[in-house]
């Protein structure tokens, strides 16, 4: 990953792997090719055990992660033992043993903020005149 761009990943291939993004058959079977991360739901390796310290907490299908201290808000950290799915992310090829944070309740939809107001406005006793719009300098 070190020889691509910042936010591209390398895809070290063997034997004709695609590429994320990429098309086409033209390419040797044992060149590597950078690529960009093709949604936010496909598994992204962003950091590891706080490192860089400005990727963390981590958000959904970002990795690699330890704890779910490591991950963003109510996200949980998805332990795996080998090439798992994680739950609503999608790849799983090149991450082996790598551990990323998903939403346990993707289809829950936040309440509302604040209470809708009861009150209506009070009429004014004179009639209210409009403000003008400010003149322009000459």
């Amino acid at each position: 990953d070190g020889d691509c761009q910042p936010g591209l990943l390398c895809m070290q291939r063997s034997n004709f792997e695609s590429v994320p993004g990429c098309s086409g058959s033209e390419f040797d079977q044992n060149n590597d090719y950078c690529y960009a991360r093709p949604s936010p739901s496909h598994l992204w390796l962003v950091g590891d055990n706080g490192v860089p310290e400005g990727a963390f907490p981590l958000h959904s299908c970002d990795g690699d992660c330890d704890s779910n201290d490591e991950c963003f808000g109510d996200l949980i950290c998805f332990q795996r033992g080998g090439d798992e799915e994680v739950p609503g992310c999608i790849g799983t090829n090149g991450f082996a043993r790598k551990d990323f944070c998903y939403d346990p309740n993707p289809n829950q939809t936040p309440g509302p903020t604040q209470s809708p107001s009861t009150s209506a406005p009070q009429p004014t006793n004179q009639p209210v005149s409009p403000i003008p719009p400010p003149s322009a300098a000459p």
